[in-house]
């Protein structure tokens, strides 16, 4: 029965539809989320470091021979802070930030000192097998294993140094083993960096990616009877790298192959093939294999370097008759970096999107609908409650035209003094109806009543 009676119009249609568009909601929250996405732009670092090391800073020579016999304090916090792999850290300059951003990582190339490698290959020799005539007598010894630094020129060692490192890396009884050695001269370097935490400083890919600017020293080497510019990184990386190991054969008590190692670096280096090492005869060939060594000793003499350029200050004292004032020069250095970091971004999935979008371009349509005709009554039309009263027949209005606007309408009350007027109950004649009239004439609808 309630069915029959319902006729829907377009104002119907468009009130029911405007309410079912609520419902839209969650077609858009499944159309536009938010995922991480990482963001690339450049930034300006301004480092207080120095592009090169201050005269004599890393060794202290020796006072009646022309060598370097200890390291500088300074230096020596460098080395320390190698050993215990501390993080690398930038001292930036004032009001930088360095790599800002939460979760920000920046790739630069940072100007400082650093060598330039060269590297030639060479062979030795070994035989491990038992020579019959030595068997009881003097003990066979073979090296299988050895690293060294020597400096390539004396006065100081600020010319640089070499480093020898021979390995036998096949697990044959006799051939030839392979040496590597390698020159390191001061030279002016970009290392390949990554920073993180706004300036925490970490080495990327290795020697090669380093971009070699040129030579430390233009001309000669200078000479100082006190201090070393360089020779302090000769001393420290002759104890670092030098090591040796040997396999002799001991024919007294039967003892056959044994090893004798200087330092742990041997080590370090065996290949895994090589297993447990077990004294004795018939040993000495498999276990006996080794690993290039020359990589990661450039790999350590490179992040010394880069902690050295980092950390290095000159250091000037002077006294002034009464105490010692210490000045201790800053450095500028600016690079740009390719910096990365995560960003929230919106992310439309494109489907629901589609639909939550026609859901609202027809929700609009309808509503539009309900305007149609609006132009045939030839003048604009509002939705004041003056014109609506008029529309729906007040007796308040009916001298007006039935096409007057709201200004006339106004106008009309004006010329027939009215004040304010209200809508409620009024009088007509002998009849109640709801409709407008002067405030004094109206009274409140009654609960339960029919009006015409």
């Amino acid at each position: 029965m309630l069915l029959t009676k319902f006729r829907l119009t377009r104002l119907a249609g468009a009130v029911i539809f405007a309410a079912l568009v609520r419902a839209n909601g969650p077609l858009f929250q499944q159309a536009i989320k938010t995922e991480s996405r990482q963001a690339i732009d450049s930034v300006v670092i301004k480092a207080d470091m120095m592009e090169a090391l201050p005269q004599g800073w890393s060794g202290v020579m020796s006072t009646n021979v022309e060598t370097v016999n200890d390291v500088s304090p300074s230096f020596a916090r460098i080395i320390g802070e190698y050993k215990d792999r501390k993080p690398i850290m930038l001292r930036l300059a004032v009001n930088n930030q360095g790599c800002e951003g939460e979760e920000a990582v920046c790739e630069a190339m940072m100007l400082g000192t650093g060598f330039k490698v060269e590297c030639r290959e060479e062979e030795f020799g070994y035989d491990l097998r038992v020579d019959p005539e030595v068997m009881g007598q003097a003990a066979q010894e073979v090296v299988v294993f050895e690293t060294n630094v020597t400096e390539l020129a004396g006065r100081s060692g600020s010319s640089g140094f070499a480093v020898r490192a021979g390995w036998k890396e096949r697990g044959d009884c006799a051939g030839t083993g392979r040496r590597r050695v390698c020159e390191f001269v001061p030279w002016r370097v970009r290392y390949k960096v990554e920073i993180r935490k706004g300036r925490e400083v970490r080495l990327m890919g290795n020697y090669g990616d380093d971009e070699l600017v040129g030579a430390y020293y233009e001309g000669d080497v200078p000479w100082d009877s006190k201090t070393s510019t360089f020779g302090g990184f000769t001393f420290a990386f002759r104890e670092f790298y030098e090591s040796r190991s040997v396999r002799k054969f001991l024919q007294q008590r039967a003892l056959g192959w044994v090893t004798e190692s200087t330092g742990l670096f041997p080590g370090q280096h065996l290949r895994p093939e090589a297993g447990e090492f077990v004294n004795g005869v018939g040993t000495e060939c498999t276990q006996t294999q080794y690993n290039d060594p020359m990589q990661g000793i450039i790999a350590g003499i490179r992040e010394v370097m880069l902690r050295s350029s980092i950390e290095a200050r000159k250091v000037a004292r002077q006294f002034d008759g009464q105490k010692t004032i210490t000045t201790i020069a800053q450095g500028t250095n600016i690079f740009s970096a390719r910096r990365s970091r995560p960003v929230q971004v919106y992310v439309s999935n494109y489907p629901f999107l589609g639909i939550a979008l026609a859901v609202v371009l027809v929700a609009a349509l309808v509503v539009l609908l309900t305007f149609i005709g609006y132009n045939k009554l030839g003048r604009s039309v509002s939705m004041s409650p003056i014109e609506v009263a008029k529309a729906f027949g007040a007796p308040l209005l009916e001298s007006g035209g039935s096409n007057e606007s709201i200004e006339g309408l106004l106008k009309l009350m004006e010329r027939r003094g009215m004040g304010e007027v209200q809508y409620g109950e009024v009088l007509v004649g002998e009849e109640r109806r709801l409709g407008f009239e002067g405030v004094g004439n109206v009274q409140r609808p009654r609960r339960g009543a029919r009006y015409l």
